[in-house]
């Protein structure tokens, strides 16, 4: 199934022609093994359809897409004591600043 996705990420990106992208259809579904987007980005490099760059990025860009999104926290309501820390580091920047338009 993913390398259908990738040829459709492909697609949807034209970064290939429509001929190539009807071969890169025929040959995965009539292929009896396994094809990985990985292996097929091989082979378009190799063939001098894409650049190393451009698989790369696609491949990362589908594991990122398929990566599980972590659930956001909630957020913790402050204390006293944060915002007093807050409130120093925040003058020790001011100051910093101040140093450095001296200059």
């Amino acid at each position: 199934m993913q390398a259908k996705q990738f040829i459709d990420q492909l697609a949807a990106q034209q970064l290939l022609s429509p001929e190539i992208i009807d071969e890169l259809r025929r040959q995965v579904a009539e292929s009896k093994s396994r094809l990985t987007p990985e292996l097929i980005s091989r082979l378009l490099v190799d063939n001098g359809h894409l650049t190393k760059f451009q698989a790369t990025k696609l491949i990362a860009d589908m594991q990122n897409e398929a990566a599980p999104k972590a659930p956001l926290k909630p957020v913790q309501s402050a204390n006293s004591s944060d915002l007093d820390l807050l409130e120093e580091n925040t003058a020790a920047s001011d100051e910093a600043a101040v140093f450095i338009d001296d200059d």
